[in-house]
């Protein structure tokens, strides 16, 4: 069994922050654009608006691109940091949180990514990627090399300054 026991480092909240940020640079810009699009289509087709409706056009596209930011602002704070992880090989992967433990099959992990200081376990399901944080320093039971032959395959290196 191998073990990642404590309290989650600044700089791991910081890469688990851009771990979690990243999808977003996708999904923004495609609910901008399907929210300016009913706005676009009344301007080419036709009823352009009046001088007194560009005012309130550009209020509910604000309100609209608002409420998606804080909506993003709220999903990303309720992420809960992982206080102990332990992987049984050939068998599990459980991340105990404040609130609620993980659990998923090691055949759940797409690839693992190695940052240096940290590995983070990716599995099938985007939203759990931050509960299966591992901070390298914080290894209580097993070893590096056991952690590594477990995932040999599906370890993923990355460089400082490279993309996530």
């Amino acid at each position: 069994m191998i073990e990642f026991k404590g309290e989650i480092s600044k700089k791991g909240r910081r890469l688990l922050n851009r771990i979690q940020t990243f999808p977003w640079f996708f999904v923004c810009p495609i609910v901008v654009a399907a929210l300016s699009m009913p706005m676009m289509g009344i301007m080419i087709f036709g009823r352009f608006p009046s001088k007194e409706q560009l005012p309130e056009m550009a209020i509910a596209f604000g309100a609209g691109a608002l409420l998606l930011f804080i909506f993003y602002l709220i999903i990303r704070n309720k992420m809960e940091l992982p206080s102990r992880i332990e992987i049984i090989p050939d068998k599990t992967i459980k991340s105990q949180c404040k609130k609620k433990t993980y659990i998923c099959s090691i055949n759940e992990v797409r690839k693992v990514v190695d940052y240096g200081d940290f590995y983070s376990i990716r599995i099938n399901q985007q939203l759990e990627y931050g509960h299966f944080l591992c901070q390298k320093d914080l290894l209580s039971k097993g070893s590096i090399e056991e952690f590594e032959k477990i995932f040999e395959n599906k370890i993923v290196r990355k460089l400082k300054g490279e993309a996530i």
